[in-house]
């Protein structure tokens, strides 16, 4: 959003984010030179902004060469701010989702030749065709429970702990979020169950 002369914006109306109110302002390419289109949720108090839902608007990436396809074709997401005692807003939420496409679509031809005899040495062939296509989607999602500041030499002499490891979750489990209360969870978290293909 750094190019706002490639964005038409529109005021969608107002409502309210907490105690605070907020702009609904939404936002679409002028051209085919931008990517996104969505909608910015700002305070009307200080203008900052409290909430983006964005989406792309056509292919981020698209390369085609010898039957090989590769696109990019989503990229879509939620960002909340949530404002901190000092006046300034820090990220407290974040949802996103990342599409992207493969395929394979050429002949493939092997062949077998045996050196060790005169003119044509060519002894097997074989003739293929190669059709393979996948899509693939991946979704993250960021909550920050609280946040300290540090020292900058604290934050850089700072190592990973590589023992922790994510904990998979094919659906919404209200036990494993016990104590957690900075945010309620919304219907379509608890109704979420991760697609299982065959």
């Amino acid at each position: 959003m750094d190019k706002n002369h490639r964005y038409e914006f529109k005021l969608a109306g107002y409502a309210d984010i907490g105690d605070a109110g907020v702009y609904v302002v939404d936002f679409w390419p002028k051209r085919s030179s931008a990517d996104f289109k969505g909608r910015l949720y700002i305070n009307i108090e200080d203008f900052a902004v409290m909430r983006l839902d964005f989406t792309n608007t056509q292919r981020l990436r698209n390369f085609r060469l010898l039957g090989i396809t590769y696109r990019e074709t989503l990229y879509k997401g939620t960002m909340r701010f949530a404002k901190l005692p000092n006046g300034k807003y820090e990220l407290q939420f974040m949802e996103l989702a990342d599409g992207k496409f493969f395929g394979v679509d050429r002949p493939l031809k092997v062949v077998e030749k045996n050196k060790h005899v005169k003119g044509r040495r060519k002894q097997n062939e074989l003739k293929l065709n190669i059709d393979f296509q996948m899509n693939v989607t991946s979704k993250w999602e960021l909550v920050v429970f609280n946040q300290d500041n540090i020292a900058e030499s604290e934050f850089k002499s700072f190592k990973e702990d590589k023992t922790v490891k994510a904990t998979y979750m094919p659906r919404y489990d209200a036990e494993f979020w016990k104590g957690y209360t900075i945010m309620e969870p919304n219907q379509a978290i608890r109704g979420f169950t991760a697609e299982e293909e065959d």
